[in-house]
């Protein structure tokens, strides 16, 4: 999966954005579940094999080079079991994989967020091309010369009135 892809906006093309929003949210959601699926079952197997492994030396302490079984043996010899220092390693892998789908969710959460914006900002001509600013000393003063021109008008009117 390219998470880096997949969380870009492309912004020139808002609509073909939004319809692959839902999409990655399923892709991203299903691969999360799967892993969940998958850290869940490696979590019941090392709790089994470590079950199996702790009978096996309390049953027979010789075997692991104990003369007595207390806790902080059984402990050490667990801790130093290859099998399961393995599904240990294995373990924390797919836990930082299920963070590592987690942040993409919320990458795709603020991304959805993102697209809000953009189509509000899009309906307000944001992305318009720029418009010319209003000189406001050139208007001023095309409407005083209207003025006075208008002024000389009626005073042209008046005097042939008279």
């Amino acid at each position: 999966m390219d998470y880096n892809e997949d969380v870009k906006i492309n912004q020139n093309e808002l609509d073909l954005e939004w319809l692959r929003q839902p999409e990655l949210i399923w892709k991203y959601s299903k691969e999360l579940a799967e892993a969940q699926f998958e850290l869940d079952k490696l979590d019941e197997k090392i709790s089994v094999i470590t079950a199996e492994k702790e009978l096996a030396i309390r049953t027979s302490p010789e075997k692991f080079g104990l003369e007595k079984v207390t806790e902080g043996a059984l402990k050490t010899v667990l801790q130093s079991d290859k099998e399961l220092a393995g599904l240990r390693d294995t373990f924390n892998e797919k836990k930082f994989e299920i963070n590592i789908l987690s942040g993409a969710l919320k990458a795709l959460d603020n991304k959805k967020k993102a697209l809000e914006n953009l189509v509000v900002l899009h309906g307000q001509n944001y992305f318009a091309g720029p418009s010319t600013p209003l000189d406001i000393n050139r208007e001023s003063i095309r409407q005083n010369n209207k003025e006075i021109a208008m002024e000389k008008i009626k005073e042209k009117i008046r005097r042939r009135t008279i």
